[in-house]
């Protein structure tokens, strides 16, 4: 169930449920993003229960949106949107295969409509969503390695940079509250 509140937290609705009352008690939340042209992506997640919902209404109504080639087995554990070098919009999907507990990341140019790239991380069963640095290379943490992983071409390649990116702690909530 997805509740919502149009004043900043003060009050909340009955809730909402994803995709024709489908009940998602054994799914999780994971992380929602509101894209530039104000639709909202949920990721859930929990093995076959893993989906990402996109609404086109603020929340009213929600509908699934497949990645390929994901399989039963794939976890969404976060999304990030982000920026390229012409300041276009890009969605990255954080991912795990339950079944064999490695870390993937997808790529959407398109609101989250098609999705490409899969990119298999090495040695990260879990990925987190990543962060954009002001020279545009993002980065995500890997568990339970606890290995940086760094992209400099937009999400497309991905490489340890756990020797050269000095952290002494790494934030595990990104938010923006307005």
């Amino acid at each position: 169930v997805i509740y919502k509140s149009t004043d900043y937290g003060e009050t909340w609705d009955n809730g909402q449920y994803l995709n024709d009352n489908e009940n998602l008690k054994t799914s999780r939340i994971y992380c929602g993003v509101r894209l530039s042209n104000n639709d909202i992506l949920v990721s859930t997640g929990m093995g076959v229960n893993s989906r990402i919902y996109k609404s086109f209404d603020n929340g009213s109504t929600w509908s699934t949106i497949k990645i390929e080639p994901l399989n039963d087995n794939i976890d969404v554990m976060g999304l990030g949107i982000y920026k390229d070098s012409d300041n276009k919009q890009f969605i990255l999907a954080f991912a795990r295969d339950v079944s064999e507990n490695k870390g993937y990341i997808y790529k959407s140019t398109d609101n989250g409509e098609t999705w490409s790239n899969k990119n298999y991380i090495e040695n990260a069963t879990y990925l987190y969503k990543g962060c954009q640095l002001s020279n545009g290379h993002i980065i995500t943490g890997a568990y339970p390695t606890g290995q940086i992983f760094r992209s400099t071409d937009y999400g497309l390649n991905w490489s340890s940079a756990t020797d050269t990116i000095k952290l002494n702690w790494l934030p595990v909530v990104n938010a923006t509250i307005k």
